[in-house]
């Protein structure tokens, strides 16, 4: 949500700046035959970003419910732990790094 509208105005130039190019070359040049190309590679690179800067924003999003959710564990798990005096108990990061690793590598 957030790079989207300072990017925005970015696209808009680079667009106006191709078209702009391409109104000028209007002699029979080699160049003229390789704009086209460069328009549409442009605006696939341009689908590209946009659809990696939504997929970024959903990734952000599930971070903050992980962070939220992990806050809410540790307001939970760690009271019970200095009760009961099970100092002897790893962390919970420290067991998720332990328990992800395996996985990670099958």
């Amino acid at each position: 949500e957030g790079p989207s509208p300072s990017t925005q105005p970015l696209r808009d130039q680079s667009m106006s700046a191709s078209s702009a190019a391409g109104k000028t070359n209007t002699g029979p040049s080699s160049s003229g035959g390789n704009s086209p190309d460069v328009e549409r590679r442009l605006q696939e690179m341009e689908a590209r970003l946009s659809r990696f800067e939504g997929t970024l924003g959903r990734i952000e999003s599930i971070l903050l419910r992980v962070e939220e959710r992990a806050a809410v564990a540790d307001s939970i798990l760690l009271p019970t732990q200095q009760q009961h005096g099970s100092s002897h108990l790893p962390s919970r990061r420290q067991s998720a790094t332990n328990t992800n690793t395996p996985s990670n590598h099958p």
